[in-house]
């Protein structure tokens, strides 16, 4: 889920095995720079990647296990063009016929899609489609857009979507932090960034998806709360503005990346830490009950 800016003309996706250093495949290319990833899903072996560029881009590609539980071969499904301008943000959510794609631009807007299925499983799906009595529940035979939102101002920098995919986050030109539906594709939050921020240039979600962390162009970095918009820390070592966010798994450090070259390791306010983890916890032991 990194983002991904080459320096050359040209961009593309590589897969790799990390236990074993082994280059799994390229995917296509794109024309102008690779500037997001994103993977996501995983149910009865369906997994994808997505990757979108400068060229207005998006490539989703199967991203599966083999059935004895290799590496797939990483084959493109698909190629989205409904972007005006380069596309800034990508991610993936749900699996099946939940399957979602939602990405960002410099179009000034946040789209929303149903994932069609992927061709492996394409024709289970037709059969299940025939016998279901809600259509709601299998995939649609096209990827197709269910909402998007168009900003009256300025590029959308950054994307995220919680761990559980029920809501996702963007951040912009316009300095505010929205939260949106993930279902739905509709804004239920926005927050406004304190004075002299500047643009909002990246965004991430902490693991338990409580806090967010978003970079801005006066090269500092803002964690918030989600629920609240409450800013709960800040962070400035930068000589550039932060490119790169992520949260450690225990929810207990911020770890950002800048235009500088330089590598921040931050420790986040205790109280809110041991919330975070509270809060994981708490969806551990709910999962564990839905189990049969």
């Amino acid at each position: 889920n990194n983002n991904n800016n080459n320096g050359g003309g040209g961009g593309g996706v590589s897969a790799g095995d990390t236990s074993f250093d082994e280059d799994l495949g390229s995917g296509a290319l794109h024309y102008g720079q690779t500037v997001s990833s994103g993977g996501g899903g995983f149910l009865g072996g369906e997994q994808r990647l997505a990757s979108a560029g400068r060229d207005r881009l998006i490539h989703v590609y199967d991203a599966s296990l083999n059935p004895d539980g290799t590496p797939g071969s990483y084959l493109l499904e698909e190629t989205v063009d409904d972007h005006s301008a380069a596309v800034t943000a990508v991610r993936l959510a749900g699996t099946g016929a939940a399957a979602r794609l939602l990405s960002a631009g410099a179009d000034k807007s946040v789209v929303f899609r149903r994932l069609r299925a992927l061709k492996k499983h394409a024709a289970v799906w037709g059969a299940a489609g025939g016998a279901a009595q809600d259509p709601s529940a299998v995939p649609p035979k096209k990827t197709s857009r269910y909402h998007q939102e168009v900003f009256p101002r300025g590029t959308v920098y950054g994307l995220d979507v919680d761990a559980a995919e029920r809501y996702c986050v963007t951040v912009g030109a316009d300095r505010r932090l929205r939260v949106w539906s993930v279902a739905t594709g509709k804004a239920v939050r926005a927050y406004p960034a304190e004075e002299g921020a500047g643009e909002a240039l990246a965004v991430r979600l902490d693991p338990s998806g409580g806090l967010a962390a978003v970079a801005h162009a006066d090269r500092a970095v803002r964690v918030y709360d989600v629920k609240t918009g409450e800013l709960v820390a800040r962070a400035r070592g930068h000589g550039e503005a932060a490119t790169a966010l992520a949260f450690s798994a225990d929810c207990g450090r911020l770890i950002t990346g800048g235009g500088d070259g330089c590598v921040c390791v931050w420790r986040l306010p205790a109280e809110r830490a041991d919330a975070a983890r509270n809060r994981l916890a708490a969806a551990a032991a709910a999962a564990t009950r839905q189990v049969p």
